[in-house]
């Protein structure tokens, strides 16, 4: 197995002894027990309303053993349980102690995000071999470097930054917190970068051409078959936009539909735009109008609404005669009716109530 091979090359990682304090262990035990005596904790409400379907016990069962288990967590008896027991016979006890790759190594309290929260046993085996994979697939080295922005206490964390540090001697950046800003602009310079190879930064994502998974059942079909196979499909793209896009680009397309996540290509490529609008201090417009103009027109209302704006405006312009005349503009949550329809009913208003 993959997870077992793995084992054997990261020994190191298991031979070291992670020092906690004790009184640090006592407080989080003792907060937990607490907390589970609350009503309205929403773990025991959880645990209580789908423990009987799980386990085959009554509500009143697990709600009485349960409570009486953490009711006896208190600080006091962790204490004198740690008091009663002696340092050498805690030391004979773990030496007879053997962890597998099939052995539990922690158990994870799920916050429920898509569905009831739950405690999830995970494995040694489980987080090494994610850890090996992702290594193999990047070609992750000893003399890699990784950098890392999310909380260590994460699952993804502890795979793909600390377990390769510990157990490979991979280097891993820790960065203390996330700047989107540079993200964004390290993206954008990064496609700009593109332009010796004949590519713009708007046009690396070819929109026009992914987003006919919307609406081409044909080529909807094509990426949602499962009767063909990623290569095949990979081999579709790498031959259809080879001299279309980056290799880099290519690749990630590539990436996307090994994994199966190919239909969301439309949304990434909307995404990275709207990326590329905000670095670019750009903004898009729904303009209404009452009927339809012409290419002087449509380049008179971007250059006044980039005035009002202070940035360039690219506005798209859609035709609805019951305004009467005049335009009706939204930039996101803003909302500017100037329209004759909007003065009329105005006016009304005045009219009736004298104001």
């Amino acid at each position: 197995m993959l997870c077992d091979s793995f084992l054997k090359s990261a020994k190191s990682f298991f031979d070291i002894s992670f020092i906690r304090r004790t009184e640090n262990l006592i407080q989080v035990l003792s907060h937990l027990a607490g907390e589970w005596l609350l009503p309205d904790y929403p773990f025991r409400k959880a645990a209580l309303e789908e423990g009987p379907r799980a386990t085959g016990f009554s509500r009143e069962t697990l709600e009485a053993g349960l409570n009486g288990f953490f009711k006896e967590l208190t600080r006091q008896n962790l204490e004198t349980l740690i008091e009663q027991t002696s340092l050498a016979y805690a030391r004979k006890r773990l030496a007879n102690v053997r962890l597998g790759p099939r052995d539990v190594l922690s158990f994870q309290l799920s916050g429920g995000t898509t569905g009831v929260p739950k405690i999830i046993p995970r494995f040694h085996a489980e987080y090494l071999g994610h850890s090996a994979a992702c290594m193999s697939r990047y070609e992750i080295t000893s003399s890699s470097r990784t950098i890392w922005a999310l909380p260590l206490l994460h699952n993804a964390a502890q795979v793909y930054a600390l377990i390769p540090a510990v157990a490979q001697g991979v280097t891993a950046v820790l960065m203390p917190k996330v700047e989107t800003t540079p993200i964004h602009d390290w993206h954008t310079l990064g496609m700009r970068g593109t332009a010796s190879e004949g590519y713009s930064c708007a046009n690396v994502f070819v929109p026009e051409t992914f987003s006919g998974t919307r609406e081409d059942p044909t080529l909807r079909l094509f990426f949602e078959s499962p009767r063909i196979s990623a290569s095949e499909k990979n081999a579709v793209i790498g031959k259809a936009f080879q001299d279309q896009m980056p290799r880099l680009m290519l690749r990630f397309f590539q990436t996307l539909v090994q994994h199966r996540r190919q239909m969301l290509i439309p949304e990434i490529s909307e995404e990275y735009l709207n990326l590329v609008d905000e670095a670019e201090g750009r903004i898009h417009a729904r303009v209404t109008v009452a009927r339809e103009t012409d290419d002087a027109g449509r380049t008179a209302i971007a250059a006044q609404l980039s005035r009002m704006f202070g940035k360039e405006v690219v506005p798209h312009i859609s035709v609805d005669p019951a305004i009467m005349g005049g335009v009706v503009v939204h930039v996101g949550d803003t909302v500017l009716d100037g329209s004759v329809r909007k003065r009329l009913a105005s006016l009304r208003r005045r009219m009736l109530t004298g104001k």
